[in-house]
């Protein structure tokens, strides 16, 4: 496996061993090469086990808050990983915090139907441009999705 065929994991796992380096002096002095084929290995674990990289991360500073460094560093840093996740899946999603809204137009939104291809009735936005918004003090925004009119391509019936 190489590690074009999971870039992501392959990348994470380079930012892994870099901050692993300082705390853990057996990979401290390792070459280029030796670092490469360390990360292809450890890449391919982190594949299998199925952790983010945000959960090694996590688990690097449990693992190695501890007086006695692990013999199999990758090996600790999964399971505690996997200890963590399980924990955090037991708390109820009312306890998380609410999604992140997007501030900014999403493409797809705009793109489906064509909508971003013709101009707005709601708003008076042209076509290629974000529909609009106003704040509450009166200025202009642009809306993360454009009015349901410009996605029907049809305007407003008249109130």
């Amino acid at each position: 496996m190489s590690s074009q065929q999971y870039p992501d994991v392959f990348r994470d796992t380079l930012k892994l061993l870099a901050i692993l380096t300082p705390l853990d002096s057996r990979l401290q002095g390792a070459t280029p090469e030796d670092v490469n084929q360390k990360a292809q290995v450890w890449a391919a674990t982190i594949l299998d086990a199925q952790i983010t990289f945000d959960w090694l991360n996590a688990a690097v500073k449990k693992v190695y808050a501890q007086a006695e460094r692990p013999l199999n560093p990758l090996g600790a840093i999964i399971a505690e990983a996997k200890r963590l996740r399980s924990q955090s899946s037991r708390f109820s999603a009312a306890a998380l915090p609410p999604p992140r809204r997007a501030s900014e137009p999403v493409a797809g939104a705009y793109s489906a139907h064509g909508a971003i291809d013709r101009r707005c009735f709601e708003c008076g936005a042209q076509a290629g441009e974000p529909c609009t918004a106003r704040n509450s003090d009166g200025s202009l925004r642009p809306r993360v999705a454009p009015h349901v009119s410009r996605l029907q391509n049809h305007a407003p019936h008249a109130a």
